[in-house]
């Protein structure tokens, strides 16, 4: 019998719990499990693959990161990754987000398995701001959704470390038709890196595509 690696073990061991993490998160927020049926037990299979290797990184050929996009991540602590992701610039003012990334992988006119939309928000949260983190959360994801978004999640230590950040808060919402065109699920996330916040939305139709991870968000913070 083979003895397993302990990073091994500390990597399943955070896999397992980000996906009980999530699955509560979407409870809470009204898109509970699928059962019954062919469809829910295809679906239900397809999260289970891909959850169990949430940090795979996505195949394609890399697209060097946009200079001005690394630029603004390294002012709030955080570094994009070019190996998977393609990255293009928004209008903030139209789209209220700065980038989108979307996997490399994806074929030229098929759907991504998760858009990333990307705000650089506060440079520097003061204490009094810090502290109503999950509402200031919860406010950007109403702003994307027709209904109401879920209750704010503080992620656990496991979670934050594996990006690298200070404090990690989540929220889920139901994307509004001017997001959800081609996903059904949103996840929010505010990062907070050396008191700097970065807003990151993943939209999806698999709550495994919406991972707290590097692999999944395309960043990390750095070193």
């Amino acid at each position: 019998m083979s003895v397993r690696e302990p990073a091994a073990l500390a990597a399943e061991a955070l896999a397992l719990v980000l996906v009980l993490v999530l699955v509560a998160s979407s409870i809470a927020c009204g898109h509970p499990p699928e059962l019954g049926g062919p469809r829910a037990a295809t679906a239900t299979a397809s999260r289970t693959t891909s959850a169990a290797s949430p940090s795979e990184p996505a195949s394609g050929p890399v697209t060097p990161v946009p200079e001005t996009l690394q630029l603004v991540a390294n002012q709030f602590g955080l570094t994009m990754l070019a190996e998977g992701f393609t990255w293009k610039v928004l209008r903030r003012n139209v789209t209220r987000f700065d980038w989108e990334g979307r996997p490399s992988s994806a074929r030229a006119g098929a759907p991504a398995d998760r858009e990333l939309l990307y705000s650089f928000t506060m440079e520097k949260l003061d204490d009094s701001s810090a502290k109503v983190l999950p509402q200031i959360v919860v406010s950007a994801a109403a702003n994307l959704t027709d209904g109401e978004p879920c209750r704010p999640l503080e992620q656990p230590a496991s979670v934050v470390q594996a990006l690298g950040v200070d404090r990690v808060v989540s929220v889920c919402f139901e994307p509004s038709t001017f997001y959800g065109k081609e996903h059904r699920l949103g996840m929010l996330h505010g990062l907070v890196k050396n008191g700097a916040l970065t807003l990151v939305v993943v939209l999806a139709n698999e709550h495994s595509k919406m991972l707290p991870l590097p692999s999944v968000l395309g960043v990390h913070a750095l070193r």
